[in-house]
């Protein structure tokens, strides 16, 4: 994974996107009761806390469907990524650190994502039938949805040739030349993304997405753009996501084999004893 000094790397724009998803699906689900969704847009957003909320509104189970919660915001943190990679101008980053602009083909994905608005409810989208099904039948899980990207890894961005790349692009195009053509002269590049590409605020964003207009916050709350890394530690997204969705540390109320099975589910794989490992550097840092 290659990425140049005051750029976002693809992990960092994983966790951004998640980090939207949260946000989006609470004002969604706010919106469904009548209430305002400006707390989802807050300073004080605790994406734990403000998520396991809604599961105390009447009849939650139906009408958020909230045992689904974690597959529904990772299709909403997947389709932001997907919209980013369309709108936002991407870049690839060669071994080198040349940078070159990120032609569509790229970005792949036999569920054409980046064709379609999300609209809510989410089930209501006939883009979304088939995926659904699949999930229901327990076919398909939220780690699938980013395993299926057709020359991309999902975990670092770098672009590779999979098992199904080659067929996939037939299946598209009518013939595997168009991989040759488009894909291959990119091999080993890693996509990355300028932070001021980023919409600066929830309203612009909001607007962006084409979500709902009374979503936007009244505080006009500015995105937080993950600050680009510095050379360092190997950097571990699993542990970055831990820290991001569970920063006070375990909750009394959930187990470390609990939270690997979600962050696993949402395409960050890590296991229970590693889930007890960074929760004890998070007590104990030194």
């Amino acid at each position: 994974m290659f990425c140049p000094p005051g750029y976002l790397n693809w992990p960092d724009i994983r966790i951004l996107a998640d980090e939207w998803a949260e946000r989006f699906y609470v004002a969604n689900a706010l919106s469904l009761y009548g209430k305002e969704t400006d707390p989802a847009f807050s300073t004080e957003f605790r994406s734990y806390r403000d998520i396991q909320a809604l599961e105390r509104l009447p009849d939650a189970a139906n009408k958020l469907r909230f045992p689904d919660r974690h597959f529904d915001i990772q299709l909403i943190s997947f389709w932001a990524v997907n919209a980013v990679c369309s709108s936002f101008d991407p870049l690839l980053c060669s071994r080198e650190g040349n940078l070159l602009r990120a032609n569509d083909t790229i970005f792949l994905h036999p569920d054409q994502f980046y064709y379609f608005a999300l609209d809510f409810p989410l089930r209501s989208m006939p883009e979304l039938s088939r995926i659904f099904e699949e999930y229901d039948a327990r076919r398909m899980g939220a780690g699938d949805l980013w395993d299926r990207y057709s020359c991309l890894d999902p975990v670092t961005g770098e672009v590779k040739e999979k098992v199904q790349t080659r067929n996939n692009f037939a299946s598209y195009w009518g013939e595997e030349s168009a991989f040759d053509l488009f894909v291959a002269p990119f091999l080993g590049c890693s996509v990355v993304l300028k932070p001021e590409s980023i919409p600066e605020t929830f309203e612009e964003l909001i607007a962006e997405f084409a979500f709902p207009s009374e979503w936007a916050p009244s505080n006009n709350l500015e995105v937080d753009r993950p600050k680009p890394k510095k050379r360092g530690p190997k950097y571990l997204p699993a542990r970055s996501e831990f820290f991001r969705r569970y920063p006070d540390g375990i909750p009394d109320s959930l187990s470390s084999e609990a939270i690997a099975e979600e962050l696993s589910a949402a395409g960050f794989p890590v296991t229970s004893r590693s889930i007890l490992n960074y929760d004890k550097k998070r007590k104990d840092p030194k």
